[in-house]
């Protein structure tokens, strides 16, 4: 809850801006310049990540060589923390190009265009519309202060325990849908009739369950063979350190059957909603499924980024052709499969 809280601050801007954005989506110039100048909000904050991690640093650089183990509890740290010069430069380099990025994208409708181009065709990017605009410097946003994070939590000790609280997981979902929502309109612009249709909800039929099963079927396949390949590049030791967080989290969650489909369920429906239901029809499966590989991923360059992005992927097929219901269901059986599995302890 508390991480919660301490973001409270951009995420009600972020939820604010995208409202204000739906708003005023067929005002005249005057109100949609008054969207631009909200935005440039976003790039402020990346200033802040970058200070951040620069205040990490001099606090890190200035504990003491001498620390017991009891001063560095004290201090916040399971053990020393080391940071190198290369993670500086990155995370400062993500901060620079992260402020810098959005505010082109804000300015220059050609940028616009081009990142349009780049998008595949089934994505409905509109370089005129400051909600699409919006949600791609939202994209920007969190995904360099969730990298930069990652960055920070690597130099410090990987935690071996996790503590899960519903609140937490009951709130998060709160935020993405809430999320899913406002981005698409939902009582602003569109009645509930067009925002089922445009988040590509219908009614679950049997033919949904069927795609949602193969989807899984897929998704595992495609998991396997990642972990095969990462094991012929990697020692067992090194991947048990790799994912020491992952494994973590799992097992924290595959607490008891209650708890396991408590998140399960959440996680297939807030986070459908956002990224299948919101974000993929505006910004593509590819962009989308990068998107939420790092919202969901505890260390950095760890196998399961990839791994993770091939799922979405999967969940991203099934949205485009068929539709979110689907991709729920799927969702939800394997989130519930790999907690099954990881609680039987195979």
């Amino acid at each position: 809850m508390e991480n919660v809280l301490f973001l409270a601050v951009p995420i009600l801007y972020i939820l604010f801006t995208i409202y204000f954005a739906n708003l005023n989506h067929a005002k005249d110039e005057y109100e949609q310049q008054n969207v631009r100048l909200l935005l440039y909000g976003a790039p402020f904050l990346m200033v802040l990540g970058g200070m951040s991690v620069l205040t990490y640093a001099m606090i890190v650089g200035g504990l003491p060589a001498d620390m017991t183990e009891a001063e560095l509890l004290e201090a916040g740290f399971t053990q020393r923390p080391t940071i190198s010069g290369a993670f500086l430069i990155i995370s400062l380099l993500l901060s620079a190009g992260g402020t810098f990025l959005p505010i082109q994208i804000i300015q220059s409708r050609t940028l616009r265009e081009k990142i349009r181009d780049w998008l595949p065709v089934s994505s409905k990017f509109d370089v005129n519309s400051h909600i699409h605009t919006t949600a791609l410097v939202f994209v920007i946003l969190v995904t360099v202060l969730i990298i930069i994070q990652l960055f920070i939590l690597e130099s410090a000790a990987a935690s071996e325990t996790v503590d899960i609280n519903l609140a937490d997981i009951l709130l998060q979902s709160a935020i993405q849908i809430v999320g899913a929502l406002l981005g698409i309109g939902f009582a602003i612009r569109r009645q509930l009739p067009q925002a089922l249709a445009r988040l590509g909800l219908t009614i679950p039929t049997w033919k949904d369950l069927g795609w949602a099963v193969l989807a899984v079927i897929v998704a595992f396949v495609w998991v396997i063979a990642i972990g095969i390949l990462m094991s012929l590049f990697f020692t067992e030791e090194q991947l048990a350190e790799m994912n020491q967080s992952s494994d973590a989290l799992i097992k924290a969650l595959s607490g008891s059957l209650f708890l396991m489909f408590f998140v399960s369920i959440n996680a297939a429906v807030s986070e459908e909603l956002l990224f299948r239901g919101a974000l993929q029809p505006v910004l593509g499966n590819v962009l989308t499924s990068v998107f939420f590989a790092l919202l969901h991923t505890q260390v950095l360059f760890s196998p399961g980024v990839i791994a993770i992005f091939g799922v979405s992927m999967i969940f991203g097929v099934i949205r485009q052709r068929y539709n979110t219901t689907t991709a729920i269901m799927a969702h939800f059986l394997y989130d519930f499969i790999v907690l099954s599995i990881f609680r039987a302890g195979v």
